[in-house]
């Protein structure tokens, strides 16, 4: 299991840092810049948490070394995960929102 405590909202241009394109331009789909901010902020989340449950489950050659290494589809109540250049394994990882503007997120298989 990983997880991870967000409780402050990054800086939009942090997304390309963490984020694919693709996974950029679902922060970005809502209009309103705040909840950009927050899926931005949750995605971040999920993946520092995948980054940790990777790190344990798989082999080093094998754990992404960074959060673009990997994949992540958002699902009702979080995402799925996914080493980027693997197929699998396929992770669930569950975001609840903490306080105003934080995120918890875990991740398990």
């Amino acid at each position: 299991m990983g997880c991870d405590l967000e409780l402050r909202l990054l800086p939009a241009g942090a997304a390309h840092f963490v984020l694919t394109p693709d996974e950029q331009e679902w922060t970005e789909e809502p209009a309103d810049p705040a909840a950009a901010g927050h899926r931005l902020l949750t995605a971040f989340s999920a993946k520092e948490a995948l980054f940790k449950a990777f790190s344990v489950l798989l082999p080093a050659p094998e754990a992404p070394t960074n959060l673009l290494g990997i994949a992540v589809v958002p699902v009702p109540g979080g995402f799925h995960g996914r080493p980027r250049r693997l197929p699998g394994p396929l992770l669930e990882v569950a975001v609840h929102p903490v306080g105003r503007r934080g995120v918890f997120s875990w991740a398990g298989a």
